[in-house]
């Protein structure tokens, strides 16, 4: 999540209180925010869509896999199937659709997506169209019902399963996909799952789990599978910062795994950047090349920097996990102890696996705290538009989020220091501002024609 405060509040002492032409010269990577009221919309957020050739074809792609399962249908009932299918994908899966659509979806996950619809979906006109193959998953959850002792609710088979299909794939890419595709035999499968039981025991007798450390990887699990279904790459959104009665403007754009980047906004201009490049904090003010960011500050942006949750991947990384004792109004937290010796708490609600805040003990001792609530569905992720950061009590800052973009393409060098002030991110914008400036000021027959500068 965001922890902007600590980062506003170094940067705010050392912006300048009027922009001179000098600073002006100095660039942005928001383009259109230079050219007025009637056209500020963030060029970073205009993803591109693809070609219309590739959508077509995709299109056509996805036609011809469900003419294959619907032998002998007639093409207009194709044809809606087709549609109703990119529409739901559209609705569902965001990020899924702009991959198959751009062309980057493989195909073995296509025919899955579609394998999944039909089977959904039996009725397109009236018949009943059967699924070549049943989900892998309900294949593997049946099978786990043989084995009470392993698991005795639907909610951990399902769990299981999940862990199965993943162990199988770290195993054996090949047989992961012909369980997906639904090619893999039933003695095969009933083969793979029973040494996978035998596993998990063998792993249940060597490190006993208690019925406390048990209920908090499910939660963990439930929270993960509600709030990340898919994973994105990166993250761009716009925030508004109230610290203390002082307000300001900036955008955000976050890189999986480490990359943070981040505009302090003022009148529609760029006039300060704080990043982190995955190795390096930096800064940069108008009109000079960036440097290394140090001490407090440093240590937020690399904070910031983090795409995923503490508690994804827990296991993976290292990280302890353990319950705490539920509120007295049933929210429950959870204390996570990192590798390198972080503690943090998170407070879940275990009706909505929404992160109510996440408290994290600084170098200091000291407790800092941030408060999550207006979850929104962005594709795949469930984010906090509005995020409160508390300290010995006190609210420090308000940070809403009013506009947010998934998987939009940032690419690696966008992060990294500029050392030449002179081809920075701040100088395009300040030129079109100054060029802007000085074609309002002449006479109306010299001004520009419609069209603008080319």
């Amino acid at each position: 999540m965001i922890n902007t405060f600590s980062l506003w509040s170094s940067y705010a002492q050392r912006l300048p209180r009027r922009l001179t032409l000098a600073a002006l010269i100095v660039g942005t990577a928001l383009i259109i925010w230079a050219a007025g009221a009637d056209a500020r919309a963030d060029v970073t957020f205009n993803v591109e869509h693809p070609a219309a050739a590739s959508v077509q074809l995709e299109q056509q792609h996805v036609a011809q896999l469900i003419q294959e399962k619907l032998k002998n249908s007639r093409p207009e009932t194709v044809e809606a199937a087709k549609r109703e299918f990119l529409d739901l994908l559209r609705r569902n899966s965001p990020i899924a659709s702009e991959k198959l659509l751009s062309g980057k979806m493989d195909d073995e996950e296509l025919e899955s997506r579609v394998a999944v619809y039909l089977r959904d979906h039996p009725a397109l006109t009236g018949a009943v169209v059967k699924s070549e193959a049943a989900d892998p998953r309900q294949q593997v959850v049946d099978l786990l019902r043989r084995e009470p002792s392993v698991a005795g609710t639907d909610a951990e088979r399902l769990s299981l399963a999940d862990r199965f299909i993943e162990r199988l794939g770290q195993r054996s890419p090949t047989a992961r996909t012909e369980l997906l595709r639904g090619k893999m035999s039933a003695e095969e499968l009933q083969s793979r799952v029973s040494v996978f039981i035998a596993d998990l025991r063998t792993e249940s007798a060597a490190a006993p789990v208690d019925a406390k450390a048990a209920a908090a990887q499910t939660l963990v699990d439930s929270f993960v599978k509600a709030n990340f279904s898919e994973r994105a790459n990166d993250l761009i959104y716009r925030i508004e910062i109230d610290a203390n009665g002082v307000k300001r403007d900036g955008v955000v754009f976050r890189k999986r795994p480490g990359k943070v980047r981040m505009h302090i906004v003022d009148a529609g201009l760029v006039v300060g950047v704080l990043a982190f490049d995955g190795m390096n904090a930096w800064r940069q003010e108008p009109g000079k090349a960036g440097v290394p960011s140090m001490g407090a500050e440093a240590d937020a942006l690399k904070q910031l920097a983090r795409f995923d949750d503490p508690l994804v991947d827990f296991r993976e990384r290292g990280t302890e996990v353990s319950l705490g004792e539920k509120t007295e109004n049933g929210l429950q937290p959870l204390n996570i102890r990192e590798r390198d010796g972080t503690e943090m708490v998170a407070l879940i609600d275990p009706t909505t696996y929404n992160e109510v805040s996440l408290r994290t003990r600084q170098s200091d001792g000291k407790w800092n705290e941030q408060r999550y609530s207006d979850y929104r569905k962005l594709g795949a992720l469930n984010l906090a538009y509005v995020q409160e950061e508390w300290s010995d009590g006190k609210l420090r800052s308000t940070t809403r989020i009013t506009e947010a973009r998934l998987d939009t393409g940032l690419i690696d060098e966008f992060f990294a220091r500029p050392i030449n002030p002179i081809l920075s991110y701040m100088d395009f914008m300040g030129g079109l501002a100054a060029i802007k400036t000085q074609l309002s000021q002449r006479p109306p027959a010299l001004k520009q024609p419609a069209g603008g500068v080319r």
